[in-house]
């Protein structure tokens, strides 16, 4: 396991938390909520991205580079959708 891979592991685990966070303490609707989301996750993407693209390639090359943008491609959907469905089962269990 590379060293980018852990970095990459805890830049998530800080969004998830972050969202986790948001959710837990949003009292706004449902519709609201998911819109928040919709605007958080594509600027975490676009910054991610853009660790990916200068950073990682500049320390570790462009092999690491690589894998860390295809990571991102697949974790930051899967965030969205995890988050949605959260916030539908927290608003599920409190009604």
């Amino acid at each position: 396991m590379h060293i980018s891979n852990l970095i990459h592991l805890f830049v998530v685990a800080a969004l998830w938390l972050l969202l986790s966070f948001y959710l837990n303490r949003t009292s706004a609707t449902r519709f609201r909520a998911t819109l928040r989301v919709l605007q958080i996750l594509p600027i975490m993407f676009a910054l991610d991205i853009a660790v990916g693209f200068l950073v990682i390639d500049e320390v570790y090359g462009a092999n690491q580079s690589a894998s860390w943008i295809a990571k991102t491609i697949w974790i930051y959907p899967g965030l969205f959708i995890l988050s949605i469905w959260r916030l539908l089962r927290a608003r599920r269990t409190k009604t």
